[in-house]
């Protein structure tokens, strides 16, 4: 996909610093890290359709 240096990595977290108050960082990570799980979630649901349609629409044309 994409990588991260270092340098961008610490500038990111900069940056985080300055926007967002030290005390507000936890909830804010709680909220990028289910964002993340239901972007997931979402991947692994597309996955199975891709793979289960097909099968579903050899059933069907059989009638």
């Amino acid at each position: 996909m994409f990588s991260l240096g270092l340098s961008e990595i610490l500038i990111i977290l900069l940056v985080m610093i300055v926007f967002i108050k030290p005390e507000e960082l936890p909830e804010f990570f709680r909220k990028v890290g289910r964002l993340f799980g239901e972007l997931n979630r979402m991947k692994n649901d597309l996955k199975k359709m891709a793979e289960t349609k097909p099968e579903e629409d050899d059933k069907n044309d059989n009638y």
